[in-house]
Formats: C-alpha cells, structure tokens, sequence
C-alpha cells in the first residue's frame, strides 16, 4: 500500500468518527505504523495532529541552576527508543539538543534536569529511532538568571565624560540600560581633549599628588552625584601612557609609578567608584613583551617573570594601601595569553609574543589578594575584562575562546593555580561596530556575554569606524535606536533587568 492511499484512507476515517474514537482508532494502529516506517501519516494528515497521541508538559520558565521536569504521555506500543530531547528554539530537527533521553517504551512519565544555560529551548518527542519523527514540541521554555545573580554591564569609551557632566545629566544617564561608566578624572588643569587626563598620567615620570586642586574639585563633584542605577563606576588608568614614549623597566626604579598608583586608588575610594579599570592594552612601549625589555640581553625570561611577579604585588599593595576592598578589571590578562597559546600550538613563543609578561603580573596580584584575605583583611576583587571578545558573536566563541581560555587555559600558565581559581574572574569586552554586529548580532553577543561572565560585560565605543557614538547626549549621538534596543534585549533577558 503506497504511503498516499494510506494517508488519504485514514482521512476519511477521520471524516466519519468523532475525535475521541479517532485517538482511539490511531492509538491501536500506531505500532503497525511505526513497524511500517509511516510515522509521517501523522504529520501529513491535515485530519489529524499527533498531540492527540503524544504530550509533554513544562514549566515555561527555569532559574539557571534549578531543576527543569518534563513530563509527557504516549501511545501504548511506542518504541523502546522513542526519544525526548531539550533543544534552542531557534534550532530544527532532533540534532544539536543539549540533553535527551529515551523514554523506554513507557506510555507516560518525567525527566529532571539541570537548567544549565539562559536561553529560550523546547522539548521535543520523537518517535521511532530509525528515522526520529517529531511527534511532539513542548510550549517553550525561557532559563532565566539563578537568584542572586549580580552580573554588571557597563560602559567604556571615547564618551566617557567628566564628573561635573554627569552631575548636570545623570538623570538622563541612567536612562540607558547600563549599570555604571568610566568616568574622566581631570589633573592639573581642565581637560583639553584626548588622552589629557588622569588615567594616562598614572604610569609616567610626574609625580601625581591627592591634593591637586583640580582632582580634588572632580572628587567632589563626583561623590555629590546622585547616582540611582550606575552602582558602578570606574576610573580607567593606563600602564601604557602615550605620554612617554619608554616605559621604566621592571627591574628599575618604581617609586613615582607605586606613588602615582597609590593616588589613583585614593581617587576611586574617595569619589566612591567601584574600582580601577587598569588597561594594560600596549599603546606604547612594548613592556609586556620578554624579548623587547631593556635588560633583556643579560636577564632571563625566568629572571623577568620573578621580577614582574614582584612588579604585580607592589602594584595591588599600593593600591589595597588606599582602597582595601578596591575592584581590579585588566583588559588584558592571563587568559588573553592563554588564547594565543592556543591559537599558535606549538609554534607559540613566549619570549616574543607581546603580552606574555602580564601572566607573573597577575599572580603577584593574586598572591597579595591571597595573604589578605588570610590575614582576616578586606582584599580586592580582580577580574580579566578580556578585550579579545570584542567581535564574538556567538556561545561558542565567548565559552571555547573566551571563558574557557581565561578559567582553563591561563590557569595552567599561573605558577598559583590554587589562587587563580580561588580570586580570578572572568569577564568579558564587546566593541559596538556597526560594520561587525547587526543590532540582532548586538543582542545575541551581549546576551551570550551576560550569560557567560563571572562579573562584568563592558562595552566599549570609539570613532576609528568613522562615526563617533556617544551614549551620554539626549539623544545618543551615532547610536541607532535598534541599537539601544538589542542591549535593552539583552540585560533584560539575560539578567532580568
């Protein structure tokens, strides 16, 4: 018998007996449909839908860590292999779920798992494992944020503004879905324009002073703010000042630096800023780099590493000095040394790659947190922002190339394990460019960067493409509203608010 007679042989069956008898009628012949390989008579029976043989129930929404039950009844005679799967809404078919199981033939129970990941998923029953026929689709399932969950969005760039602007505007500021900013501390005179300000001065030969007329007016103007939403702020500091063109070796006299690094960290505690977001991106000098040091010629890279290991305790010392409890972003870390590794394999060179140096900094960081927090001190929180995430795009790249290369991979680079994974936090950078991220590409990427941080998701706007966003005019500058949009999308889905 063709497939076709069938199908058309059962849909005037369908015409002639009530929809009660008709389950019961397909009921007693699913098994010889099955056996016969036409499962698909219940999908191309315009007469019929198979959700009158098969059902499954969930709840249509789930914290991240919480248990997620599906329950679900079938005909009797179904499969030993029928199957029940969780998959992302926005995929087909029965592959690429990320959980099944098999119902072994039962006419009806329930699986418990973990729901593991935010998103939006179903659950789909297949029968017949030869050729697994979808039978039946969940309503679906939104995995929210777990209770608890205090993940930050911030923003970072060429528009940060000065104190006495956010003051007059912060009602407008906090308008936008973001949970604080960098903010541009003036020093000396008012600011001209470009790099001349605070953060660029930190590691350079002037020696920087807490009672700077100027800093002390930006401090005030600062703590008088009455932020709402931005819990928190920060003041971004350059260990790559343009300023100077050679950065003091690591062997040579740090005296100004510590002094100058000790007041940067006075200026966060007093204006009541989250913390420092030290960018150790190269800009100038090439200090992370073994091979371009000055004593390179008559020093070991193993020489360097104990010394920069030393540089990173004096760096946290100085600033824990001023702000105990002082939050700590590099946006070049360990795990940024990790990702090369990892793309180069076997042809990675640590002398010569151009930040492998940060690594020794970050564990003298470390160390420090460590005997603090030993000691029954407040220590610091350091976390790697990671800039390399600026252009992913998707869960793959933030977990294989981001999360697991700064969690797994610089781990096994520390030479204090134990304290990287006790202290160190993953992050993640994302740079607005109209010509990498469609406004659906924005949401996705910053959904998946939400999902996948231990602490802050920054995104970072400039004008090197041509136009120069700005976040903070009424209203934005450069910014498409499908793009306020996406990252509205995004935080709300991902965090809940």
């Amino acid at each position: 018998m063709s497939r076709g007679i069938l199908t058309h042989r059962f849909e005037r069956v369908a015409e002639s007996i009530s929809r009660n008898r008709l389950s019961k009628v397909i009921g007693n012949l699913a098994p010889i449909l099955l056996t016969a390989g036409l499962v698909s008579f219940y999908l191309l029976c315009p007469s019929l839908t198979v959700a009158a043989f098969h059902s499954l129930s969930a709840p249509s929404t789930a914290a991240v860590g919480a248990n997620l039950t599906v329950s679900w009844t079938a005909p009797a005679g179904s499969s030993y292999y029928d199957m029940i799967g969780l998959y992302p809404t926005e995929t087909t078919g029965s592959r690429g779920a990320i959980w099944s199981s098999y119902t072994t033939g039962a006419r009806s129970g329930s699986f418990t798992l973990t729901a593991s990941t935010i998103g939006t998923y179903e659950f789909r029953y297949f029968v017949n494992q030869a050729v697994y026929q979808l039978a039946q689709t969940s309503n679906p399932v939104t995995v929210t944020s777990s209770s608890g969950r205090n993940h930050k969005l911030i923003e970072w760039g060429w528009d940060s503004k000065l104190p006495q602007y956010l003051k007059r505007n912060i009602a407008s500021m906090e308008q936008m879905p973001f949970d604080g900013t960098d903010i541009k501390i003036q020093y000396g005179h008012p600011w001209t324009g470009g790099t001349d300000y605070f953060g660029w001065k930190v590691f350079t030969s002037k020696v920087l002073t807490i009672n700077d007329p100027v800093l002390q007016w930006d401090i005030r103007t600062i703590k008088s703010t009455p932020f709402k939403k931005f819990t928190d702020n920060f003041l971004d500091v350059e260990t790559s000042s343009v300023h100077e063109l050679e950065f003091v070796d690591w062997f040579d006299d740090w005296s100004t630096y510590l002094n100058n690094v000790t007041v940067a960290a006075q200026v966060a505690q007093r204006a009541g800023l989250k913390g420092i977001i030290l960018d150790t991106e190269v800009y100038q000098s090439p200090q992370w780099q073994y091979d371009r040091q000055k004593y390179a010629s008559t020093k070991t890279l193993a020489q360097y590493k104990a010394q920069v290991l030393q540089r990173g305790r004096d760096v946290m010392t100085a600033m824990t000095s001023a702000y105990p409890n002082i939050t700590v972003m590099l946006t070049f870390g360990s795990g940024v040394v990790a990702l090369r590794k990892w793309y180069d394999g076997a042809s990675f060179n640590e002398s010569a790659y151009g930040y492998s140096l940060v690594v020794p900094f970050v564990d003298g960081m470390l160390q420090v947190i460590s005997e603090r927090k030993n000691q029954g001190q407040n220590y610091p929180r350091l976390i790697e922002g990671f800039e390399s995430s600026y252009d992913f795009k998707t869960d793959s790249l933030f977990m294989t190339q981001g999360y697991d290369q700064i969690r797994t991979g610089g781990r096994s680079l520390s030479s204090v394990p134990d304290l990287y994974d006790q202290f160190y936090r993953v992050g993640f950078g994302t740079w607005m460019r109209y010509d990498w991220f469609s406004p659906a590409d924005f949401d996705l990427a910053l959904g998946y960067a939400l999902n996948d941080t231990e602490s802050y998701v920054w995104v970072w706007s400039d004008g090197s493409t041509g136009s120069e966003p700005d976040w903070w005019t009424v209203p934005p500058t450069n910014i498409p509203q499908a793009y306020i949009d996406a990252l509205r999308s995004a935080k709300s889905r991902y965090l809940g608010r």
